[in-house]
């Protein structure tokens, strides 16, 4: 029979006697809906949430009041002992209890609050029997500050071995949370114990009466599983949408045996959750538990966050970082509390989840090409299906182009290849490295999305050449621009471009082939590139023989690996190419967005950089593709490494301090005192050059010294010869000068390396 809890501990359950109220009995475990791990959080906060919203529906509206399915136990006595739902009924009776307290009425209702009893430890009995004599003028409820909670426990009668009590402890925790969700709701006892509108039911159900043992509850409770977060979040969502004012907004064809039908989004939603989408997601299953609808889950907090992340960015770094610390779980009660379930994100969500199981031709179509840029369902495999939510600002940019792509390009006619094309552009346009520092950046990439995909109108190129684009690099922007020209110009550009964009370091930045090909600077010049035939030869040659040049000396990761640095030998025998990033770097491999090759091309069109870039530029121009590569860094270098004269010269001739320590170099005194660096920043670890170099030529005839930083002098120096205490400092005062300082003999100067090693050896030799 259907009831409320206010109806069994007011004996008015039909026939059943309950005289005495509820037990809950020893079987039962501790109550543990206020405990404090995640999990119980949600599951307290949803159960709290869900029926302060029944009781306000049931008063305004005169819904149908919240259902908590059964609860079930045997009656004894007069008392009934609960088997199954001691958890909902303590968190309605704390409910009843506050609601009485808040409102000063506690006395009036005593007498039927107190058939509430817990049997499984004294402690927690007498601790529902005394929060029964708790007045609520002792307490300013009124104030944020003062908790029910600690009020509880500062009374006389609260004993400290209380709060071991696992029960009393989660007691606590949910008169809190009471308090925060009904203090000023306008809710009050009596609207929930009102029998003629009910909030909050149950099916109360006595099993001694239907013949049964309390074996049942083992029974019962081995049925299988409880529900899962997305079977939970399935039915909310569901509600919610069936009760939005956009469901008949938004209308899906859902194809049968019978025919096509058009649904709304709810009976969409409802239909293709529990067949193909949970079809796909059962291939994806744990082969062992056979979960999968945890990646149901995912998913949708994945598009719900990208979209977070540009309607309200702050909101969204801190949801971020609380998904990511484990303090949010995925959950309906966690989305509505963050504000992540809107209209956007619910349709996003069913796009993408149509997009997995090809509802539409060219979803199939574009999954069928085999050179793609980036693949939307490995980063839906593996990082949102999986609960990862350290996604990276390149990801969840190309996460939203995508789904809100998808649905603007699955009728169009070449659907899949423009697909095809926005995968590209968002590609490239998402992966400059030294753009994305904070969420304020992802923001400003989002917002330059969003104006992309509302102006969009079916060509993708052509928008980018006649609208304005912004909330990207600026340079690479205009990059897509000049290759968008040059792809629709014929099939010879189009295979050019296309080859350039895959190689595996450009990847897709290629602003350095067409500053040096003259290109980048014709098209500033000249809008659209209003070239004659014999120009566009000319240039597509240019841009072929540079590109050939490049992959002589790059490979996956950056520069070839050349003996005794030789490719940088050959650079910085041209000239200064070194870039600049809280000191000077010789340029690492890799992709590091300060100190790699990337950022040395993405510089190219940098007047700063101008000189550096130069550099390389000379060096390809340099090249003759008919010998290896090395014989040409060889040639390279013995045509200008005479011509040097400045502090190129040291590395020249020593290139392994070309990476020495970390590639890092300080300059001092107009480049005549030169530290190398073991990090970006200058510290006490980092070692004056021209030391080091006296160090190791000593060292090569065979006097062993120590070079060490010395505050006096606020640098490194030489602090020990063999085991003697002498002191040899490099400085430049307008000339070369190595000062030694030896013990009993003062101070002596020499004005070149060769002088002072000379010395050393001749007094400090075997």
């Amino acid at each position: 029979m259907r009831t409320t809890l206010w109806n069994l501990l007011s004996n008015d359950v039909g026939n059943h006697s309950l005289k005495y109220g509820i037990t809950i009995p020893m079987i039962q475990r501790d109550y543990a809906q206020g405990r404090l791990n995640p999990k119980s959080v949600e599951i307290r906060n949803q159960f709290i949430s869900d029926i302060k919203n029944s009781i306000i529906r049931v008063k305004e509206e005169g819904s149908e009041p919240l259902e908590l399915d059964f609860v079930y136990g045997y009656i004894q006595n007069d008392v009934f002992y609960p088997l199954d739902g001691q958890q909902r009924l303590t968190t309605l009776y704390l409910l009843h209890w506050y609601l009485a307290f808040k409102d000063g009425i506690l006395p009036n209702y005593v007498k039927k609050l107190s058939k509430f009893t817990y049997q499984i430890r004294q402690t927690s009995n007498d601790f529902f029997r005394r929060i029964l004599e708790l007045n609520v003028s002792d307490i300013d409820i009124s104030d944020p500050e003062n908790k029910i909670s600690d009020h509880i426990k500062n009374q006389s009668w609260f004993l400290s071995r209380w709060s071991a009590d696992n029960t009393i402890f989660s007691c606590l925790n949910v008169i809190d949370l009471l308090h925060v969700k009904f203090y000023d709701s306008g809710i009050s006892l009596k609207q929930i114990i009102n029998d003629d509108e009910p909030s909050v039911v149950f099916n109360f159900l006595d099993i001694e009466e239907l013949g049964m043992s309390d074996d049942l509850y083992i029974k019962m409770n081995a049925r299988g599983v409880s529900l899962t977060g997305f079977e939970n979040l399935k039915a909310e969502l569901s509600k919610l949408i069936k009760e939005s004012n956009f469901n008949n907004l938004h209308r899906y064809s859902y194809e049968h045996t019978e025919g096509i039908s058009d649904f709304d989004m709810y009976t969409y939603f409802i239909t293709k959750v529990d067949t193909v989408w949970s079809d796909f997601f059962w291939n994806l299953r744990n082969k062992v538990t056979h979960v999968f609808d945890d990646k149901l889950l995912n998913l949708l907090s994945f598009i719900a966050m990208t979209n977070k992340a540009l309607s309200d960015p702050e909101s969204f770094e801190i949801n971020k970082n609380k998904f990511i610390s484990g303090e949010y779980l995925p959950s309906f009660y966690q989305f509505i509390e963050s504000d992540l379930l809107t209209e956007s994100s619910i349709i996003n969500y069913i796009d993408i989840l149509d997009f997995l199981v090809e509802k539409y031709q060219a979803y199939s179509d574009y999954n069928a090409y085999s050179n793609h840029y980036f693949s939307l369902y490995h980063i839906l495999e593996d990082k949102a299906f999986n609960g990862n939510y350290t996604l990276l600002a390149t990801e969840r940019i190309r996460l939203y182009a995508m789904m809100n792509f998808l649905p603007l390009t699955r009728d169009l006619e070449n659907g899949a290849e423009e697909f095809f094309r926005i995968e590209r552009l968002i590609s490239n346009l998402s992966s400059v490295s030294n753009v994305y520092n904070n969420y304020e950046d992802l923001y400003t990439s989002l917002k330059g999305l969003d104006d992309i995909v509302k102006n969009y109108s079916g060509d993708i190129y052509g928008q980018f050449l006649s609208n304005e684009i912004s909330g990207f690099y600026r340079e690479q922007i205009t990059e897509e621009q000049i290759k968008i020209i040059l792809i629709t110009r014929s099939d010879d550009w189009k295979s050019l471009i296309h080859e350039i964009e895959s190689d595996p370091y450009l990847q897709g930045h290629i602003l350095v082939l067409f500053k040096y090909s003259g290109i980048w600077d014709n098209y500033k010049e000249h809008l659209f590139l209003e070239w004659d035939d014999q120009d566009f030869t000319t240039f597509h040659e240019k841009l072929k023989l540079y590109f050939l040049k490049y992959r002589m000396y790059f490979i996956h990761d950056g520069v070839k690996e050349y003996k005794n640095q030789l490719f940088r030998s050959a650079m910085l025998a041209i000239g200064d190419y070194m870039i600049y990033s809280k000191n000077f770097h010789f340029v690492d491999n890799g992709f590091n967005r300060d100190i790699s090759w990337k950022r040395f091309f993405r510089e190219s069109n940098n007047p700063r950089y101008e000189g550096s870039s130069n550099v390389l530029k000379q060096l390809l121009d340099e090249t003759d593709p008919g010998i290896s590569d090395t014989d040409n860094l060889k040639r390279i270098l013995k045509t200008y490494k005479p011509l040097v004269t400045d502090w190129r010269s040291y590395f020249l001739d020593h290139p392994e301090l070309i990476f020495y320590l970390s590639g890092y170099v300080y300059f001092e005194k107009d480049c005549n005192l030169i530290y190398l660096l073991n990090a970006s920043k200058y510290s006490v670890k980092a070692i004056e050059m021209r030391t080091y170099l006296l160090q190791k030529k000593l060292s090569d005839l065979g006097i062993i010294t120590v070079i060490a930083y010395s505050q006096e002098y606020s640098r490194s120096i030489i602090t020990q010869i063999g085991k003697r205490k002498t002191k040899v400092i490099f400085d430049h005062d307008n000339e070369d000068q190595y000062i030694l300082l030896e013990r009993g003999k003062g101070r002596s100067v020499y004005h070149t390396e060769d002088d002072a090693a000379k010395y050393i050896v001749n007094n400090y030799g075997q």
